[in-house]
């Protein structure tokens, strides 16, 4: 099995209203990394997350489940919850081992019911988040309401850092606001607007950075991602992506961000300095022929050489 040191891996828990595509975004996810030959379809019973006969059949998630793809050198560990309340308890468990929770909201509706329940846990464990604003590809789908809606919901410091090419049935890719690549010659003064708004949005977490960008400095590419992980980490800045799972548009765009944004095990405050191995159990759960499973995280505070076990 390959090794992965603690900053190359993430671990994330999908979590959101029902039926807002999170097991649609957990098969994307694998299939981008050729983890699965195809993307499995929930219609079709055949997903890798939902996969026992009570949640083929409801065609919904029950418990919470685990896979894991690497991309870029970096292993992310996906946990994939259920969005209907009466699986709390599966949300609850599975942010106890992740350092970041994706939000994912349906373009449509907007903030559900189930967004401002996963808002409500994240804010009690202190939980940096990023959102997603998934089913972009759907009618009707507003990606103005939606921010709209989570503005007015959550009161949060929001800040888009994608911009839909297209929408509804014509939705097909995204532009990339902080590299700011491949922008369509029609959208490059709205794309200049947000990518303004973006980078304000991160000085402004910083005085010196702010004093700097206000006298019209630009700010380097590294200030630009240490401010934008800080903000993350210290929950004073929401990023909100956009995607399709079931198209597997700005998929790629989500690991990318993922690997370059979200925080390693090293920041998680559960590592204590003065306990060298810690172990969480956060799921347990009989199996049938197998008997009781019990899913943990171990926490290293030093190597697993250092410590004689490798």
């Amino acid at each position: 099995m390959k090794k992965y040191e603690a900053g190359n891996i993430r671990n994330v828990v999908l979590a959101g209203h029902g039926t807002v595509g999170k097991t649609s975004l957990n098969e994307a996810m694998l299939s981008s990394c050729k983890m699965t030959d195809r993307v499995g379809k929930i219609i079709e019973g055949n997903t890798v997350s939902d996969f026992r006969e009570d949640e083929i059949n409801r065609k919904i998630s029950i418990n919470l489940s685990l896979s894991y793809c690497e991309y870029k050198d970096t292993k992310i560990n996906i946990i994939d919850t259920p969005g209907y309340a009466d699986f709390t308890g599966e949300v609850l468990s599975g942010m106890k081992a992740a350092e970041a929770m994706i939000i994912v909201v349906d373009a449509v509706n907007g903030c559900d019911v189930g967004t401002e329940k996963v808002w409500r846990y994240a804010d009690a464990n202190n939980l940096p988040r990023i959102i997603l604003i998934n089913r972009m590809d759907k009618e009707n789908s507003s990606l103005e309401k939606v921010m709209a809606s989570l503005n007015a919901k959550l009161e949060s410091n929001f800040v888009l850092v994608q911009l839909p090419v297209g929408i509804a049935g014509s939705f097909k890719g995204v532009v990339d606001l902080l590299k700011m690549n491949d922008v369509p010659a029609e959208m490059k003064a709205q794309a200049d607007e947000y990518h303004d708004k973006l980078i304000e949005a991160i000085a402004s977490l910083d005085e010196k950075l702010i004093e700097e960008y206000l006298e019209g400095k630009e700010l380097t590419r590294e200030e630009i991602i240490q401010g934008l992980q800080k903000g993350i980490v210290e929950r004073t800045l929401i990023p909100v992506l956009i995607s399709s799972a079931i198209n597997s548009i700005g998929v790629t765009n989500l690991l990318d961000f993922v690997v370059d944004y979200l925080p390693s095990p090293l920041k998680n405050p559960l590592i204590k300095p003065n306990d060298p191995v810690s172990l969480l159990i956060f799921k347990t759960h009989i199996e049938p022929h197998m008997g009781e499973i019990s899913y943990l995280k171990i926490y290293f505070r030093r190597s697993p050489r250092q410590l004689g076990l490798a």
